[in-house]
């Protein structure tokens, strides 16, 4: 399951004991053809959807029809798209991150990156670099816009249990995080 707030507000929610993807102004959702692991936001119209079951990334509009698949080749955890055109990535099969062209759906890089374990959530941050979450290590890190690891934000300096929980709730909003002790200057 994913969820990520969609321009104008509405938050959409991948929802995998059925075939639909919810529009949270709590009342709509997307049937589609297929179940849908992770979710990103591309335009107002459109969203971009990984398989909940193997490698697949679809473009698919608001009535669930499928415009194009973006990659048949990745297998993404979460997502997340940017005005410039561009799909940031965790993967699941091998623990790597990737960033792809939304018009043509090439890779620009895929690869894993030493200092994280197991990437989970990503978010981006406003100078076009991302932040990518190790629900391993239960840290953060900023990676550049080519990929490169930049340095670790923060590590949750709580028991297994609570980081957890903080982890999912900083990256719940994708573009927006929550807590208020994570300094992105330094």
């Amino acid at each position: 399951m994913d969820m990520k707030l969609l321009p104008g507000g509405l938050v959409t929610l991948a929802v995998n004991n059925n075939d639909c993807i919810k529009l949270y102004d709590w009342q709509t959702s997307i049937k589609t053809s297929k179940q849908y692991k992770a979710i990103a936001a591309v335009t107002t119209q459109t969203l971009a959807v990984s398989y909940r079951s193997g490698a697949g990334i679809d473009l698919i509009d608001l009535s669930g029809g499928i415009l194009y698949q973006l990659s048949s080749k990745l297998y993404p955890l979460s997502m997340v798209s940017r005005a410039d055109g561009f799909l940031f990535m965790s993967i699941l099969s091998d623990d790597s991150i990737a960033k792809v062209k939304l018009e043509g759906g090439s890779t620009i890089f895929r690869h894993k990156v030493e200092q994280i374990e197991y990437p989970t959530g990503v978010a981006y941050n406003m100078d076009k670099s991302f932040i990518v979450a190790d629900r391993d290590k239960r840290t953060l890190h900023l990676i550049s816009p080519d990929g490169v690891w930049i340095k670790k934000l923060w590590t949750h300096p709580g028991d297994m249990e609570q980081r957890n929980k903080t982890l999912k709730g900083i990256l719940v909003g994708v573009r927006y995080l929550f807590s208020t002790t994570i300094d992105l200057t330094n």
